[in-house]
């Protein structure tokens, strides 16, 4: 993900005496801490614009936000995508420098307690966004394991956020997009070699230029719904020449615009629910998306180095959401099945004939002359 790794352990929350008790696994001691109390309250939203307000701001004030939006998503998840049961995954957020960790339970209860005493499976690695997925179990419960920067605030805001949503944090929708992938075990994809993936397409910027104008066109097909047409008739006469020029690349590039197209589909779609609700009208979830390609998915050398898998996510994302704008009832049951976003939503459409746009004529020289400075 670009706003972008596990023993069995069980993980027993009861209160013994006024502490905590945590038990690793039947073969391990039984664990006792006590709690301690949250610094904020966590009923309150923490922040009204993240950007602003980013300095005044606390490890525990982002999480405890982070928390309120896995309140307000985990159990209804698979509204979005069926599979996406998440009503009974808990996470665990524990901060780099070891210190503290709060265990977040998506029936709304969340436990702050000192992160030395976690259990060695969910030990601190010191690596930011160092995710474990739900497949460890906590006392038999389904977890997730974050680790957040404990200098977070320390420095400027970073640019990873969300600011077309500034009462977001990162964390939710980063941890929803790479739990996804466990829900994608099941799917009826191969996963192609992403190795020789970059490997032939990182020099390859014809084939990186024919895929950011399919970015480019969907983007702007989500942001001028009256030209829908016109800019995904673009977008086919791109995908057409990319998939006729560079064989070899797009197959291997397909697993990957069908797993991480799906996964970015699914945490813009997760995201914009935490905020503003399950339900929002078609407009409201118009307008939400919108911001989001004119704020944070924006297309420029700031999120795009000219590696072939950076575009899977926009790809695929963009493409799921222009396929719920259209109440498209069997897109992700053929997803599932091995068919990227991208190829169902151009079914129907015509091929226009286009020409290179200057916006990704001078996205391509800047990667270059990026890539040749970092040679240096």
């Amino acid at each position: 993900m670009k706003r972008r790794q596990v023993l069995t352990v069980v993980f027993v929350a009861a209160i013994l005496a006024g502490a905590w008790v945590f038990m690793r696994s039947s073969q391990e001691s039984v664990i006792e801490i006590s709690p301690i109390d949250l610094s904020v309250d966590a009923s309150d939203t923490q922040y009204s614009d993240l950007k602003l307000e980013w300095e005044r701001l606390t490890v525990e004030s982002y999480v405890v936000r982070a928390a309120q939006q896995i309140w307000a998503t985990w159990p209804l998840a698979d509204q979005i995508w069926t599979a996406a049961d998440y009503r009974n995954i808990n996470v665990l957020f524990a901060e780099t420098n070891g210190e503290n960790a709060w265990l977040v339970m998506p029936d709304g209860n969340i436990v702050k307690f000192r992160a030395e005493d976690l259990p060695s499976a969910y030990r601190v690695t010191g690596y930011p966004f160092r995710f474990t997925s739900s497949e460890q179990t906590l006392n038999g419960i389904p977890t997730i394991k974050v680790e957040v920067d404990s200098d977070l605030f320390g420095g400027s805001y970073r640019s990873s956020e969300f600011e077309s949503l500034p009462t977001s944090t990162m964390l939710l929708a980063f941890t929803a997009h790479e739990e996804f992938h466990r829900v994608q075990n099941t799917w009826n994809v191969e996963h192609a070699d992403q190795g020789k993936l970059i490997e032939i397409g990182q020099e390859n910027f014809d084939a990186r230029s024919q895929r950011y104008e399919i970015i480019r066109a969907l983007s702007l097909a989500l942001l001028s719904p009256e030209d829908e047409t016109e800019y995904l008739e673009a977008a086919k006469w791109w995908f057409e020449a990319y998939q006729n020029d560079h064989p070899q690349e797009y197959e291997l590039a397909k697993s990957m615009d069908i797993f991480e197209g799906a996964a970015r589909y699914f945490d813009m779609a997760m995201n914009v629910r935490s905020v503003g609700g399950f339900d929002l009208s078609a407009e409201e979830l118009r307008a939400n998306y919108q911001r989001m390609i004119l704020k944070d998915y924006t297309l420029d050398a700031d999120r795009f180095f000219g590696l072939p898998d950076e575009e899977s996510y926009e790809i695929g994302g963009i493409a799921g959401v222009l396929l719920e704008m259209k109440n498209d009832a069997t897109w992700k049951d053929r997803v599932e099945q091995g068919t990227p976003p991208l190829e169902i939503l151009l079914e129907n459409y015509s091929a226009s004939p286009q020409e290179p746009s200057p916006e990704v004529m001078n996205l391509v020289e800047e990667i270059r002359h990026i890539r040749s400075q970092s040679d240096k």
